[in-house]
């Protein structure tokens, strides 16, 4: 009995493929499947076409506002700009009015240098009029002997020659 059980199993198994109904187009879709197919793909286009536009939407809003941004911000840059050329103006005439002061005051300074090294010449020119002066008085007073010791004590160290 097992034989024969074992040879209806498989004379069914194999009979059943050449038995079965075959497809009219070869595994091809039917053509009530196709137009399932194209209603569903139209649909879920739609719904991408409207996504698309709500996308495209924002976007051209952001692009908006990254555009004010920008111009607000390259507006921000050129007032920055003329407020540092300003200021950097107004630093080199700074500059130059102090540089003006400071060479007026370096004039009026190398002026009374002059003016101190005038009256230093003539404060030194006086004091050695009055050691010649001294000198000369000295000539005729005290003792020979005395006059001979201040001669030879007034001679400079560095004068051995005389």
């Amino acid at each position: 009995m097992n034989k024969f059980l074992f040879t209806a199993l498989a004379a069914a198994l194999a009979t059943s493929p050449a038995l079965a109904d075959k497809p009219a187009d070869k595994g091809k879709p039917s053509q009530e499947q196709m137009e399932a197919h194209h209603e569903q793909m139209g649909e879920q286009m739609t719904t991408h076409h409207e996504q698309m536009k709500g996308h495209h939407g924002m976007m051209e809003a952001k692009a908006a506002d990254g555009e004010a941004k920008a111009e607000e911000y390259r507006q921000m840059a050129a007032e920055k700009r003329v407020e540092a050329e300003a200021k950097r103006i107004e630093a080199k005439a700074n500059r130059a009015e102090a540089e003006l002061a400071g060479d007026e005051a370096k004039d009026k300074a190398m002026k009374a240098d002059k003016q101190r090294d005038k009256e230093k010449r003539s404060g030194f020119e006086k004091q050695q009029a009055k050691k010649a002066e001294q000198e000369q008085k000295e000539l005729g007073k005290g003792s020979e002997k005395g006059q001979a010791a201040r001669e030879e004590h007034s001679k400079k160290w560095w004068q051995f020659w005389k």
